[in-house]
């Protein structure tokens, strides 16, 4: 970028010029030219050093940092909500499946489970009436849930070290955090006299027929399949 008398060392307009394109908009087509000619373009390394030294110190507006996930909007902020509004927000969440696609090794399963005919419901809401919820993967009547559970988000401990950090945008958590989150899942659904079965991604995609035979194994145990 060019320097003229109203740019600094960096390429910034100094404060008090009035740039004339201010509250102008690009039209499409201008902004399809602008995208063509941006094509194949790379960016040098005199050019990235200039960019971090000018953003250096620099930090985004809270809308901007909400809309990135960075914070969330009403971080800090309470009494914002009544206590019927958060009763509903708990019951409304309570109906959305999370994730909104099947995983890989979710499909595996459940395609192996329809082959044999057993009949399930995918991501089923459990909830106790208290504030407690929790969607398991795959539900078999009359108790079983099964959790299928991926090696890098449920942090396999055959893989990882309990103060491992695993990126959950915008959060980081260790190991050892997912580990007693799930084994308090785990004592929540016992309690509620559901039985748990967890598998893991890096056994399914090993040897998934012997998942699939501990899993019927583990069916055969309930009365119903017995």
């Amino acid at each position: 970028m060019s320097q003229g008398n109203n740019r600094d060392e960096y390429g910034r307009f100094v404060l008090g010029h009035q740039n004339i394109r201010k509250g102008t908009k690009n039209t499409k087509e201008h902004c399809r030219k602008i995208s063509l000619g941006k094509m194949g373009h790379e960016v040098s390394k005199e050019q990235r050093e200039r960019h971090s030294k000018l953003m250096k110190g620099r930090r985004c507006s809270p809308k901007t940092e909400f809309k990135k996930g960075i914070i969330p909007w009403n971080k800090g902020k309470t009494g914002i909500y009544t206590n019927d509004i958060i009763e509903a927000q708990k019951k409304l969440r309570s109906t959305q499946i999370f994730p909104y696609r099947d995983t890989i090794i979710e499909k595996v399963i459940q395609n192996e489970l329809s082959i044999r005919n057993i009949k399930f419901e995918k991501h089923k809401s459990l909830k106790d009436g208290h504030g407690f919820y929790h969607q398991v993967d795959i539900f078999i009547e009359p108790n079983i849930c099964v959790e299928i559970d991926g090696d890098y988000w449920h942090a396999n401990p055959l893989k990882y070290n309990p103060y491992f950090k695993i990126f959950k945008n915008p959060k980081i958590i260790y190991a050892i955090d997912i580990w007693e989150k799930d084994r308090k899942t785990n004592q929540k659904l016992t309690t509620l006299g559901y039985k748990i079965i967890r598998l893991w991604e890096s056994d399914i995609k090993k040897d998934v027929s012997n998942v699939i035979n501990y899993l019927i194994k583990n069916l055969n145990k309930v009365e119903r399949f017995g």
